[in-house]
């Protein structure tokens, strides 16, 4: 399904930016804190680096929650058309029983007639010669 494959794709996409955006994460917090430490201001620095960090912290979490409410949803659509194949597949069997035991009786019912004509024939037959004797 097109829905589980962007799913394994976002997956992968949001790891390799997940990897590269700590990097960069980490990079820019030592730029803060070499510029703030001229300045002799760490506290400032280590707040900003851990405001940006719960920031991409929070970034990440909405898209993992976003890449789950996705896979759930192509496990729901895979659930959904797996019952719609079987129900498919077994009203396809209740129709080929259906034909079957129409045949049956329809083959059941040409015998039945064709017993009943014979008796008939045969009554005909036993009628004629008591008339002929």
């Amino acid at each position: 399904m097109l829905i589980n494959v962007v799913a394994h794709i976002s997956t992968f996409v949001l790891l390799i930016f997940v990897c590269l955006r700590f990097y960069a994460l980490a990079e820019c917090c030592l730029l803060i804190k070499d510029y703030y430490s001229e300045t002799e201001e760490t506290q400032k620095s280590y707040g900003l680096c851990i405001k940006a960090t719960l920031f991409y912290l929070s970034w990440i979490f909405v898209s993992l929650f976003l890449l789950t409410f996705l896979r759930l949803l192509s496990l729901y659509y895979m659930f959904k058309s797996f019952r719609y194949i079987k129900k498919r597949e077994e009203d396809a069997l209740k129709k080929r029983q259906r034909k079957m035991e129409l045949s049956h009786r329809a083959r059941k019912n040409k015998i039945r007639k064709e017993k009943l004509k014979k008796k008939i024939k045969e009554k005909e037959l036993i009628e004629k010669a008591r008339r002929g004797e």
